[in-house]
């Protein structure tokens, strides 16, 4: 299932600015920002590079819908995850730490949304920030394929995203106004039912 808003402001646990400044500091090779990003991430990065060493297909399909004609190799060196990126068009593949954040951030998503076991509940704020809108399409079809393992709640500022995920998805998206200066759901009754909602059959 998914659940998506759509609002004019930000409350993320970890901010845009932390973020930015995190996923700077880590290209840089910080290593309290690396030991910060693996205790966010650690385990489910490391399941996802253990299913891209092993080539499954669905990775594989993941990776050609985002960069189409690139190759995503990992292994493991040391104790730790080390990966590249063969693009199309480059001669050489990338590093992680030459890759763009947009980039980084896709095979974070990727992580995200593709580890063995899922929890059952996910809720990520603004995911489509550092990426190039050319990412959002393949984003929404990755976030909706998720979504038959786990319940999937979206916050966004991007009408691009919300209309790939209108596409790709029968699920309803919400948007968040301001409703006599405090925030609420558009078309949310008091009751906590939607104005847009057919009643079941049973209560016709």
């Amino acid at each position: 299932m998914i659940s998506m808003t759509q609002r004019p402001y930000s409350s993320a646990i970890l901010s845009i600015e932390d973020e930015a400044e995190l996923v700077g500091r880590v290209k840089a090779g910080d290593q309290a920002a690396c030991a910060r990003l693996v205790k966010l991430f650690g385990p489910q990065m490391m399941i996802v590079a253990r299913r891209f060493m092993q080539c499954d297909d669905d990775c594989n399909d993941a990776i050609q819908d985002a960069f189409p004609g690139a190759d995503l190799r990992a292994w493991e060196a040391n104790g730790w995850c080390e990966f590249d990126l063969q693009l199309a068009d480059m001669p050489r593949p990338f590093r992680a730490h030459e890759l763009s954040d947009g980039t980084l951030k896709y095979i974070c998503l990727l992580a995200v949304f593709m580890g063995y076991r899922l929890p059952p509940f996910i809720a990520l704020n603004e995911p489509e920030t550092s990426l190039d809108p050319s990412l959002l399409a393949p984003l929404a079809r990755l976030i909706v394929k998720a979504s038959g393992r786990a319940d999937i709640w979206i916050v966004t500022h991007s009408e691009q995203l919300m209309e790939a995920l209108r596409s790709e998805s029968s699920v309803p998206l919400r948007r968040v106004i301001k409703a006599k200066g405090a925030p609420t759901i558009e078309g949310l009754t008091l009751g906590g039912e939607y104005r847009d909602e057919e009643p079941d059959e049973d209560d016709s």
